[in-house]
C-alpha cells in the first residue's frame, strides 16, 4: 500500500464546500495531511479536525514566509475567495511552495496528492500507480481539439528531486508574472510553463472517468451508468462560490449513496451558470 501525503492550501475560511472536501480526505486516512494556512485558514481547519479526525492520520502545518505573503499582497480575509478575482489568484502560487516543502521535508512517503478543497474524495485509486517520476494531473483536455490541458486542482506528485525542482520553477514563473502585473492563476501557469519549457512529456493525465471534472456534473447525475459510482474523486471546479459548490458536492455524494437530495440538487444545478473556464494555453 502506498504511503500517501495529502497537501492542501488553506487561506481564509473555505466554507461548507471546503468542509465537505476536507472531511472526505480525512475519511480516507492518508498517512499525513500537510497544509499551509493563514490565521483564518488555521482557525477554520481546527474547527473541522477537532471533531472529525482519523487516528491513523497526522496533521502537519507548513509555514509560508511572511515576505512571500506580503509581496503577493495576501492579507487576512474571512469570506470565501471567488475564482478569478485578484484575491483568489494571488494565493495560487503557494500551491507550488507547499508541494515542494512536503517533498523536501517528508522522506517517508510514496506519493504527494495535492487537492483543492472543492473536491470530494471517495478513494485515492492507488492500485493504478507504479513507482514513477513526474506528475499526474486531472484531465481537462479541450473538448473539440482534444489538446492537452491539465487542471491543477487534483495532482499526484511523485516525491523526487525532479518534482521538487519543477515546483520551484513553477512558483518562480508564476510569482514573477504576478509581480509584473499579470494576474495568472496556477492552472494556466502549469500549462503554459510546461508547454514553453517543452516539459509536457513529464505530465500524464489522471483517468478522466475516475477523477471527474466539474462540467460533467449534470450528465453524471442523470446517467444510469456506473461512472459516478466507480469514481475516485469529483472536482466542482466549474462552479463558482461556496453555495454552488456545496450543492454540487452534496448532490454527488447523495447520488452515490442512493439518497434523495441529488434530485433537488440537480434541479438547482440547472439554474447555475457553469463558469466557462476554457483558457488559451
Amino acid at each position: 500500500m502506498l504511503k500517501i501525503n495529502v497537501s492542501l492550501l488553506i487561506i481564509g475560511n473555505l466554507g461548507e464546500s471546503g468542509k465537505i472536501s476536507l472531511q472526505s480526505i480525512i475519511d480516507l486516512s492518508p498517512k499525513r495531511i500537510c497544509y499551509a494556512a493563514d490565521e483564518a485558514g488555521e482557525s477554520w481547519t481546527k474547527t473541522i479536525i477537532d471533531v472529525h479526525k482519523s487516528p491513523n492520520t497526522k496533521f502537519c502545518r507548513h509555514t509560508i514566509d511572511n515576505s512571500t505573503l506580503d509581496s503577493l499582497g495576501i492579507g487576512q480575509i474571512e469570506s470565501h475567495r471567488i475564482f478569478g478575482t485578484s484575491d483568489f489568484i494571488k494565493i495560487t502560487p503557494l500551491k507550488w511552495l507547499i508541494i515542494s516543502q512536503v517533498i523536501e521535508k517528508h522522506k517517508d512517503i510514496d506519493l504527494v496528492v495535492f487537492s483543492d478543497l472543492d473536491v470530494i474524495w471517495f478513494n485515492f485509486f492507488t492500485e493504478y500507480f507504479q513507482v514513477q517520476e513526474g506528475v499526474m494531473a486531472q484531465n481537462d483536455f479541450r473538448p473539440i481539439t482534444n489538446e492537452k490541458y491539465y487542471c491543477t486542482g487534483i495532482m499526484y506528485w511523485f516525491p523526487t528531486t525532479i518534482s521538487k525542482e519543477l515546483c520551484n520553477k513553477l512558483f518562480e514563473f508564476q510569482i514573477n508574472k504576478i509581480l509584473q502585473g499579470d494576474l495568472i492563476p496556477d492552472e494556466p501557469t502549469f500549462n503554459q510553463y510546461l508547454k514553453k519549457a517543452n516539459l509536457l512529456y513529464n505530465v500524464k493525465p489522471l483517468p478522466k472517468d475516475y477523477f471527474l471534472i466539474g462540467h460533467r456534473a449534470k450528465s453524471l447525475l442523470r446517467s444510469k451508468n456506473r461512472v459516478l459510482r466507480d469514481a475516485s474523486a469529483f472536482h466542482a471546479n466549474y462552479f463558482v462560490g461556496d453555495f454552488q459548490k456545496k450543492v454540487v458536492l452534496n448532490s454527488i455524494a447523495s447520488n452515490r449513496r442512493n439518497g434523495i437530495f441529488w434530485r433537488f440538487g440537480l434541479a438547482l444545478i440547472f439554474l447555475f451558470k457553469v463558469k466557462d473556464r476554457l483558457v488559451r494555453s
